[in-house]
């Protein structure tokens, strides 16, 4: 019996382990230390026992057992930090995902579509990103169609240039809150001279349908987001942009 349970562990896809790994209930003491692999030391605690017993882990160091490549360890770091914050989630998260992993198809469609989401994206820090709409969809907070649009949304736009879309929401429609800026750019504080010099970047999420565009008018931004030049229609803050920028902790919804 316990030969087909090591035979059923090492059959898994890397997109089922990822499920099976959040979804453990011994998880937690399991990946205490994940914040260690997030230095120059990966490659040493990949191979350190405590981390080969986590089955994603597992899973994918038998994948590429043969040589660990650049895009590897890049991929790796970018798995570890998406299971690093599922596992500070809060207790609903956590019976949540426990409830709906006991379902093979939901393991591996999901798996599969994480996975895939952070081979491809190009920032290491998106995988943060990933995780927290990850646990907003099994919080229930927003449904499957929303995660994967959310998701290759992700994948599609260059994470330095949210503070520029977060800036045109509160300029629009919110009021700002102090000390709301991405914690990983401390550079972008001054957010306002960021947005005057590069309003251009707002047409990367009007493609995205993170910005609406009202077409049959041609103004200005608006009075209080000034541009050098008009739109062929005018630029609106939307509920799906909104809630994308709400769960990423970077704009506080009235």
């Amino acid at each position: 019996m316990n030969n087909q349970n090591k035979k059923n562990e090492k059959d898994l896809s890397l997109g089922t382990s990822l499920i099976k790994t959040i979804s453990e209930a011994g998880m937690k003491d399991t990946a205490l230390n994940l914040a260690e692999v997030l230095n120059d030391k990966l490659l040493e605690n990949i191979q350190n026992e405590t981390f080969s017993k986590i089955p994603v882990i597992k899973s994918f160091y038998s994948l590429i057992k043969t040589g660990f490549a650049v895009r590897d360890y890049l991929f790796m770091k970018k798995l570890l930090l998406f299971i690093s914050g599922c596992k500070d989630a809060d207790d609903t998260f956590k019976k949540n995902i426990e409830d709906k992993s006991t379902n093979p198809e939901f393991q591996q469609k999901l798996g599969e579509e994480l996975i895939n989401a952070l081979s491809m994206f190009d920032q290491v820090s998106k995988a943060e990103a990933l995780c927290k709409i990850f646990i907003a969809y099994i919080k229930d907070e927003i449904n499957y169609q929303q995660f994967s649009q959310y998701s290759y949304i992700l994948q599609n736009i260059d994470l330095n240039n949210l503070i520029i879309l977060r800036e045109f929401y509160y300029s629009e429609k919110y009021h700002p809150q102090p000390g709301f800026y991405l914690s990983s750019h401390p550079d972008m504080l001054d957010s306002k001279h960021q947005v005057k010099q590069n309003w251009h970047l707002l047409q990367g999420f009007i493609t995205v349908g993170l910005i609406s565009l009202e077409l049959g008018s041609t103004t200005k931004v608006s009075s209080s987001f000034p541009v050098p030049i008009s739109f062929p229609g005018k630029l609106e803050c939307n509920n799906f942009g909104g809630k994308f920028l709400q769960i990423l902790d970077l704009l506080k919804l009235e």
